[in-house]
């Protein structure tokens, strides 16, 4: 497994965390699952624990879910249904075991029997499962939607209108590489990202822009750094830009 795109999808954990409405909906449902108290926690913990319960649990699984997607996408794969499915699969059982571990640990008396554990670890495991797969449907959508309605795309041929990976300044034009090939356009640099959705990529040269989720890999050679992308190209970071790379979570923090 490579390394740099595990520490990248980990690294996204924290970008997820720093919307408002991630934590609306995550403390909606630990109240709404304190207050049911589904699998048996109702009667075996109080209120209060079991808000400390389903929050440990509802962020927890959320991690699990976020960095699974990001990983996914590093590895670009979310682009079948097959590949989805595998995906919600993976994902829903490493939060079953997750949660039953919780539960075993947290819940008094949980029950032991063979035929009890599996309708509930089944049950645990279609709802994450359901939740995961929708959660990710959506992702997916806005993502492709968001590429689709870039007016950037809309300057360029048909047949090159694929996922933007890299914008390149190339004196009074910008070289803009998708994943079907690339172009030139009469447009300055800053003109061509303000076309492009907001938080898709990063500037990190005063001529070169990268798609976040196109970034593979990093190196450094000679104290100068570097971006690897999905098409093999290597792309320069500038010391300016070193510091948006690092809090971007594209090189590590020593960079």
């Amino acid at each position: 497994m490579n390394l740099a795109k595990v520490q990248f999808a980990l690294r996204e954990l924290p970008r997820n965390f720093q919307s408002p409405k991630t934590w609306i909906a995550l403390g909606f449902a630990t109240f709404l699952c304190a207050l049911s108290g589904p699998f048996g926690t109702s009667e075996t913990l109080l209120f209060s624990t079991r808000l400390l319960y389903w929050a440990f649990i509802s962020v927890a699984t959320y991690c699990v879910g976020t960095f699974g997607h990001a990983l996914a996408v590093q590895y670009s794969f979310t682009k079948t249904s097959a590949q989805h499915i595998v995906l919600v699969a993976v994902v829903g059982f490493t939060i079953t075991c997750l949660i039953s571990l919780t539960n075993y640990i947290v819940i008094p008396n949980y029950p032991t029997s063979f035929g009890v554990v599996m309708r509930i670890t089944g049950t645990i495991f279609l709802i994450a499962a359901m939740i995961f797969a929708i959660v990710t449907y959506f992702l997916r959508t806005t993502e492709q939607s968001n590429k689709t309605q870039s007016p950037l795309l809309s300057k360029l041929d048909h047949n090159k209108r694929g996922d933007i990976v890299s914008l390149h300044a190339e004196d009074h034009y910008v070289r803009v590489e998708t994943t079907q090939g690339s172009s030139l356009l009469l447009i300055r640099l800053a003109d061509a990202i303000a076309l492009l959705p907001p938080d898709t990529g990063l500037q990190i040269h005063r001529s070169h822009w990268i798609a976040l989720d196109h970034v593979q890999n990093y190196s450094k050679k000679d104290g100068n750094w570097s971006i690897t992308l999905s098409n093999d190209h290597s792309v320069p970071i500038s010391r300016s830009y070193r510091s948006a790379a690092i809090k971007a979570g594209l090189l590590p923090a020593r960079g």
